[in-house]
């Protein structure tokens, strides 16, 4: 086995070409703990659109058409960290390799990195379940590393389980209020012109809701957010749904699709219909209509939103891992790392929610600009 490493627009050719497009096609599906965040229709367009803020760098094991392994990352910081293609994007930054390799290719590929970024930190959030990790341990360039385990709720979906929950007598009043304002319509919108039509409501309302709760703006503060959503909408690979009261849109979402698992992406509702709570309605509908469409799962994914538990119906955990190129470096992120989860120790035992800190820390950073 021989792990290639390419950057720039030489990474972006290579695995652009026809011959690894088929391979890597093949590998995706052979290997279980994929998920379409390493797929060519997230990958490819997420390094062309994001191309002016991070170097593409590929590794990848190839002979002739056939691909064993492939990790794709971004060089940011100047060259000091490595991180998943798709960065923020990218729910889960995760190498994919035969299942009969034995870890060889991951294993070769810390290597490379090591010897073509020696002062880098590699940073992968989150490798999804299922993929093997014993040989973090083994591995020679992996002596400094943080493995940290992050709790994943999924809603395993079942028709009757929802048919019960939208049917309980709290959600069934919130239906018929919102009844009383229009025809109740839910959708999937596959058509991409019908998409366009629609997402520069989803994006106003989204980052309506971000800023209420993180004080952020994410279509708003980047640009490049939009055209990367249109062109996975484009691509097939987006599945967008809305929920309609008469003719306005009261709640949506917008989430990548991987086999027969949903991950939650973007979601949000109108903050006119506030009170009837559509947000959790469309969810609740979106189990159901995901059903129909023979998914399995609805992956509310990491991240300790506590909305998220109302949906839940089992969990597993998912890791992040951060590879260090110096004992310095290990410790330096330590200590950040330490005092990061001590404030939060501190701010639960206080009582004090994080969106009050967020909060705080938002209006001092505005007071500092002015």
């Amino acid at each position: 086995m021989t792990v290639s490493v390419k950057t720039g627009d030489e990474a972006i050719a290579w695995i652009s070409s026809q011959q690894f497009m088929a391979g890597w096609q093949c590998l995706l599906d052979d290997c279980s703990w994929s998920t379409a965040c390493q797929h060519p229709d997230f990958i490819l367009p997420w390094y062309q659109i994001y191309a002016e803020r991070c170097i593409p760098v590929v590794l990848a094991d190839q002979s002739d058409d056939l691909v064993t392994g492939f990790l794709p990352l971004a060089l940011i910081n100047n060259g000091k960290m490595l991180v998943g293609a798709g960065m923020v994007e990218a729910e889960y930054q995760c190498w994919i390799e035969r299942a009969d390799n034995d870890n060889r290719f991951i294993t070769q590929a810390i290597e490379a990195i090591r010897r073509a970024f020696p002062s880098a930190i590699l940073h992968l959030r989150y490798i999804n379940d299922g993929a093997p990790l014993e040989w973090i341990k083994s591995s020679r360039s992996g002596c400094f590393y943080r493995l940290q385990s992050h709790h994943r709720p999924l809603m395993k979906l079942s028709a009757s389980d929802i048919a019960v929950r939208l049917n309980s007598k709290k959600n069934r009043g919130k239906i018929n209020k919102l009844k009383r304002s229009g025809e109740l319509s839910f959708e999937r919108i596959k058509d991409h012109q019908e998409f366009m039509n629609s997402f520069g409501e989803i994006c106003e309302k989204y980052d309506s809701r971000q800023k209420e709760k993180n004080f952020v703006s994410p279509f708003k503060d980047d640009q490049l957010k939009g055209k990367f959503y249109i062109e996975l909408h484009k691509r097939g690979i987006l599945h967008t749904t809305i929920l309609n009261v008469g003719k306005q849109m009261a709640a949506f979402h917008a989430g990548l699709i991987s086999r027969d698992w949903l991950h939650l992406g973007i979601n949000g509702q109108s903050s006119y219909f506030g009170e009837q709570s559509p947000g959790k309605i469309q969810l609740l509908m979106l189990g159901a209509f995901l059903h129909q469409e023979n998914f399995s799962t609805l992956d509310l994914t990491p991240g300790g939103d506590e909305y998220k538990e109302q949906f839940a119906t089992q969990h597993d955990t998912v890791f992040e891992l951060l590879m260090f190129p110096s004992f310095f470096s290990f410790m330096t992120n330590q200590i950040k790392f330490s005092g990061r989860n001590f404030a939060k120790s501190l701010f639960k035992s206080m009582n004090i929610r994080p969106t009050l800190v967020r909060r705080v820390v938002a209006r001092l950073n505005r007071a500092s600009q002015n």
